[in-house]
């Protein structure tokens, strides 16, 4: 045998060299930045929608009556109280807001002599209504006395106004007491008129004004 080490094909162990997989980064907790980055956009989110429901809720109350109904339907059945819809600008209070003003008008005749008669003045919508009524007659006349008949539910007097003078020598304006009208529905004011004429024939107009209180 020589002193030289034979050929061979096998690799020293010390020369081969293992394969290992990589390293995994080391798992790292959510930052608080991104958190609170997505939670900030989320309360801006939030606050863009309530916008939008705020432009299109004034839009429905100021444009449809009976969205405003509803709403505040809905809050009764709550339990909770209502908010004063009404006006501070000087325009006219909508349809159901507190401070609604209507005006009655009907006129009628007054005949020769001693008549009673009937007038139905208008239809006054639900609510607590503040009623003032009177009448204007077209010449003096002896006797002019009205009230309510029948007498509504929920109105507080009968309206009645009354005049008399024996000479018939006056046409003045004729009151009635004023009334309130706490109603749960559409309601006739209808009035009975006696009149006692002593002259010609004549007219009159009976009147009433209503304020929403509620």
């Amino acid at each position: 045998m020589s002193g030289t080490e034979p050929d061979t094909n096998v690799m020293p162990m010390h020369h081969i060299h293992h394969w290992k997989p990589p390293a995994r980064p080391t798992p790292q907790p959510p930052s608080c930045f991104s958190e609170l980055a997505r939670l900030n956009q989320c309360y801006d989110d939030v606050q863009a929608m309530k916008q939008i429901l705020s432009k299109v809720m004034a839009d429905l109350i100021q444009n449809d009556p009976a969205i405003v109904k509803s709403i505040i339907e809905e809050i009764s059945k709550a339990g909770t109280s209502v908010p004063i819809l009404g006006v501070t600008d000087g325009s006219d209070a909508q349809p159901g807001q507190v401070g609604e003003y209507l005006f009655f008008s009907e006129a009628f005749p007054i005949p020769s002599g001693n008549e009673t008669q009937s007038v139905s003045l208008g239809i006054l919508p639900p609510g607590d209504w503040d009623v003032f009524v009177f009448a204007t007659p077209s010449a003096a006349i002896s006797v002019l006395y009205y009230w309510l008949n029948p007498l509504p539910a929920g109105f507080s007097t009968n309206a009645m106004g009354y005049q008399e003078n024996s000479a018939g020598t006056t046409a003045a304006t004729v009151s009635g007491i004023p009334t309130r009208g706490l109603i749960s529905n559409p309601t006739l004011m209808a009035f009975n008129i006696w009149t006692d004429n002593t002259g010609a024939a004549a007219t009159a107009n009976l009147y009433a004004s209503a304020r929403r209180a509620r």
